[in-house]
């Protein structure tokens, strides 16, 4: 792999990748001053494949436009970024995805409804009734077994640049039209390196693939309410692939 210039910015900490020419500029996440002094150089990974751009700038500033226009209280320096072009940039951004089977030992409870009759009084018209209703309890079970899941493009993000929540609204992803990596894609764009290593976005992946087990686990549970005490889940055919995704900031 090439050597990839960059610098982690001393104000929000995101990866920058520069131009190995480029002497000073800002941080393209908070805008804060970098000098030649804070730029590194290390070996890194290069991409697999990568999602090229489906609209243009003009478009993606059109649908800005329409947003804005929809904000009662926007402040005033923010529509005039909505106007000016020159402030929408397009970003190439890092994720690692990951293909797995799982099988999962797990034991808990299984929970069952039934009702008795309860009676009770109450005041009608100054008067003491008598009546009855239904209380639900609930029976418990010890129970145990195995599932297994299989999962595909399980998405991580690899640069802590962008807020998570704002990189999940982004989803889904259109994965099915990655093409291989080009250098070609990413001129004329930004494209940011990886600062979460490999090691740390399986264990992400893994605390997502960890909610799809518990679902299964609770339809393998059946009844009305599920209980999971324990869960071993055993990762095999694990795959994973280093990509870009398109975003306009």
């Amino acid at each position: 792999s090439e050597p990839v210039t960059g610098f982690d910015c001393e104000v929000c900490g995101a990866f920058n990748r520069v131009a190995l020419y480029q002497m000073a500029g800002k941080c393209l996440y908070c805008d804060a001053p970098f000098v030649l002094e804070q730029v590194k150089t290390f070996d890194n990974l290069q991409p697999q494949g990568l999602l090229p751009f489906s609209i243009s700038q003009e478009a993606a500033q059109r649908e800005v436009k329409k947003w804005l226009k929809g904000l009662w209280f926007a402040p005033s320096k923010l529509k005039r970024i909505g106007h000016a072009n020159e402030q929408l940039k397009g970003i190439y951004f890092p994720f690692w995805t990951f293909d797995a089977n799982s099988s999962t030992y797990y034991e808990g409870q299984r929970g069952t409804y039934y009702y008795t009759t309860e009676t009770y009084t109450e005041e009608v018209n100054g008067k003491s009734v008598r009546r009855t209703r239904q209380v639900r309890h609930t029976r418990w079970h010890f129970v145990s077994g195995r599932v297994n899941n299989c999962f595909d493009d399980v998405l991580v993000a690899a640069n802590r640049g962008l807020p998570e929540d704002k990189l999940d609204a982004l989803s889904p992803w259109h994965l099915d039209r990655l093409v291989p990596y080009q250098k070609e894609f990413i001129v004329g764009y930004y494209a940011q390196s990886y600062n979460v290593p490999l090691k740390r976005g399986f264990e992400s992946a893994k605390q997502a693939m960890a909610e799809q087990i518990r679902g299964t686990i609770n339809d393998d549970i059946g009844g009305d309410e599920q209980r999971i005490s324990q869960m071993n889940p055993v990762y095999q055919d694990l795959t994973y692939k280093y990509i870009l995704l398109p975003v306009w900031l």
